[in-house]
């Protein structure tokens, strides 16, 4: 039996949808799947929660999400899934062309705090973000792997059928 929870934005409400059996389930898990919109702020930590609630113990999880939150926010609620056995498999979306900041022409940024310009010369910032961005997206597989799971990051532009060979036969 297979179930489904969608929510890509945090005022969105979580969407669900039981484990069940047969045709009719599968297609309406493809469509909760199909309509589902990322945008916004996932609010990963309240989701986990909310999912780990529900789950029973042996329980199998796929999360397909940026995972663009600080991980020491979402990452505590991981333990609670791996205390319930729950095998986690986070597929971990990502843009190449924003990881490495592929624009070049300035661009004005203003401070949430203060509202003062922030220019930003993205040429001159593209090896301090791209440090940046491997060390995040380190921190976030360090925490999905010290609590059990595998994370496989998936560019958002590839073909997916490699990643999902990996998944199936089990390999990170």
């Amino acid at each position: 039996a297979v179930g489904a929870v969608a929510g890509g934005v945090a005022a969105e409400p979580l969407r669900w949808l039981p484990p069940r059996r047969g045709e009719g389930h599968l297609a309406r898990l493809l469509t909760l799947l199909a309509l589902a919109e990322p945008g916004g702020r996932a609010g990963l930590a309240s989701w986990l929660t909310a999912v780990g609630e529900r789950l029973k113990a042996r329980s199998a999880v796929l999360l397909v999400t940026d995972a663009a939150e600080e991980p020491a926010d979402w990452a505590p609620q991981l333990d609670a899934l791996a205390r319930h056995r729950v095998d986690l498999r986070m597929f971990q979306v990502y843009d190449r062309r924003e990881l490495e900041m592929e624009g070049s022409r300035p661009i004005q940024l203003y401070s949430p705090e203060t509202g003062a310009p922030l220019p930003v010369d993205p040429v001159a910032m593209r090896a301090l973000f791209g440090e940046e961005a491997a060390r995040f997206l380190a921190e976030v597989g360090e925490a999905v792997q010290q609590r059990r799971g595998l994370r496989y990051l998936v560019e958002a532009e590839a073909d997916p059928v490699p990643i999902l060979s990996r998944f199936l036969r089990g390999m990170p």
